[in-house]
């Protein structure tokens, strides 16, 4: 039963350390996008800023998918590809389907909900590929 307990607790104390270590991941992304949405006046500017959001988190999933295949065998990169590849089919799907969902709905407000759910995707993404990167810094 201890044995359980510690393994619990290390696993819980790794997720702290994961999570303190990338709570300031994508900050400057966030911020930028609050700014903008701060000053938007219309679904036009909230698009724009949204979409600039978009195009950040998307440099930075990028980043860190490239930092995360950097220097790994072929054993270990291979699947780390074949995964990525196998998100972005997901992504592009699920976009599909989100589009022709919100498509339905009346009124401008469902374009600007539209591509917010697409910034979590893709920031959610991100996010997790900087924790798996991050997650043997245990220094």
């Amino acid at each position: 039963m201890k044995a359980k307990i510690s393994v619990f607790v290390l696993g819980l104390t790794l997720s702290m350390i994961t999570f303190a270590e990338n709570a300031k991941f994508g900050d400057d992304i966030d911020r930028t996008l609050a700014h903008c949405q701060d000053k938007a006046v219309s679904t036009q500017d909230m698009l724009a800023c949204n979409n600039q959001a978009i195009d950040g988190w998307n440099k930075a999933l990028n980043r860190q998918y490239q930092l995360l295949l950097k220097g790994q065998p072929e054993p270990v990169a291979e699947p780390i590809r074949q995964s990525q590849r196998d998100w972005v089919q997901y992504r592009d799907s699920y976009f599909s389907a989100m589009n022709a969902f919100y498509q339905q709905q009346e009124g401008t407000i469902w374009s600007i909900v539209a591509s917010g759910r697409k910034l979590d995707v893709i920031r959610s993404k991100a996010i997790d590929l900087n924790q798996l990167l991050t997650s043997l810094n245990l220094q």
